[in-house]
């Protein structure tokens, strides 16, 4: 036999070989359930999620956060990723396998359009009407009353990075600030939470608006911090609506922008809803600046303040109508000490910790819900 042959029959069996480990290793691979529909229907009491598979699916866990979403984890299954509008209960969904690798299970959530819980579980096999697997998930309207809902913004994320330290980008503190406070207020048991990003994620300013306008939250809570030429100067501050940003929501909501949508007047009556829009206005302002007195009683016993702490400015985060909204700085990235400050996991633990409690403060003292409720009804 010659060179070249014997190399050609080496090569030929090099390559069985490799082929016949390639469909092992092939029938070794478990094969991946995919979830190939979503569907929901029923009505505003009862409402029943199926989602649609090849092959069964294996629930790992379920849960309503905060009665506001359910969560629910998957084991392994094919990439799938779906987004949809919601029905009844439901008011949007998304399902995804976790193409970028955040999480360590597919997950499905179902924003809830009002306080739900899980009423029943279970899977089917194919009928001969319905050749997929199929997993059901029934939620009913909840009994329970609603515990105030705070909705918690960290300040700038993706490529906007905010104000730079010396070490620190703005964006990473505020979500790490936002992450802490978000989770003492949950596990108190005594608030519900929406974060307008939980994640590195950039969200624009008319969009956090809107997730808020969504939400229509008892308290709105931005989380920045500051910069200055001086860096010297250094401490918390806390900005609450000013009068030009009053007039500008107002023309706002009389053109109907879309990020204060939820506020947009009605045409039958113009002077009725200019007059509600301006109660829910004072209502929230009063309220606005109650809480950031509270707030900065709190801070000011953890950590320094600037001169002259309350502030007041036309920024968009705090235009919401009948919002009461805060935006706190809660230092300044220009000054090393607060740089620090706002980098050690143990003062920002402070500072969640008194931030939950003007949250306390807030909502223990007895309030007047009556000119913001009217201004809602209205406005829907």
């Amino acid at each position: 036999m010659t060179a070249p042959a014997s190399r050609r029959r080496l090569l030929g069996a090099s390559l069985a070989v490799l082929a016949m480990g390639r469909a092992a290793s092939a029938a070794a691979r478990p094969l991946l359930p995919a979830v190939t529909r979503i569907r929901l229907g029923d009505d505003m009491s009862r409402t029943r999620v199926v989602l649609e598979s090849d092959m069964p699916l294996q629930e790992v866990s379920a849960e309503v956060v905060d009665g506001l979403v359910l969560d629910l984890s998957f084991g392994a299954v094919a990439k799938v990723e779906m987004t949809g509008a919601g029905r009844g209960l439901v008011s949007q969904w998304d399902f995804d396998s976790d193409p970028k690798g955040f999480r360590d299970r597919p997950r499905l959530r179902l924003a809830l359009s009002g306080p739900a819980e899980i009423k029943a579980r279970f899977s089917l096999p194919p009928t001969e009407g319905a050749p997929g697997y199929r997993y059901v998930i029934d939620l009913v309207a909840s009994r329970k009353s609603p515990r105030p809902l705070i909705v918690i913004d960290a300040g700038h994320g993706g490529h906007d990075t905010g104000a730079l330290g010396f070490s620190h980008r703005e964006k990473d503190l505020t979500l790490a600030a936002a992450l802490v406070l978000a989770a003492g207020l949950r596990q108190s048991g005594a608030y519900r939470v929406v974060l307008t990003r939980e994640d590195d994620t950039f969200v624009a300013l008319s969009d956090r608006l809107v997730i808020a306008q969504a939400a229509q939250p008892d308290l709105f809570l931005s989380l920045h911090a500051d910069s200055s030429p001086n860096c010297n100067v250094c401490g918390a501050s806390a900005y609450t609506l000013s009068d030009s940003g009053t007039a500008r929501a107002a023309r706002g909501v009389s053109r109907r922008a879309s990020f204060l949508r939820t506020a947009a007047p009605r045409q039958d009556d113009n002077d009725v809803d200019a007059m509600l829009v301006d109660l829910g206005q004072r209502f929230a302002r009063n309220c606005s600046a109650r809480f950031a007195a509270g707030l900065l009683d709190r801070l000011g016993a953890v950590g320094p303040l600037v001169a002259r702490s309350h502030r007041e400015a036309g920024f968009m985060v705090l235009l919401s109508p009948q919002i009461p909204s805060v935006l706190l700085e809660m230092g300044f990235m220009t000054n090393r000490l607060d740089e620090d400050r706002l980098a050690d996991p143990r003062r920002i633990a402070q500072m969640a910790t008194a931030a939950r409690l003007a949250v306390d403060d807030y909502f223990a003292a007895p309030r007047d819900f009556a000119s913001r409720d009217v201004a809602i009804v209205r406005s829907r």
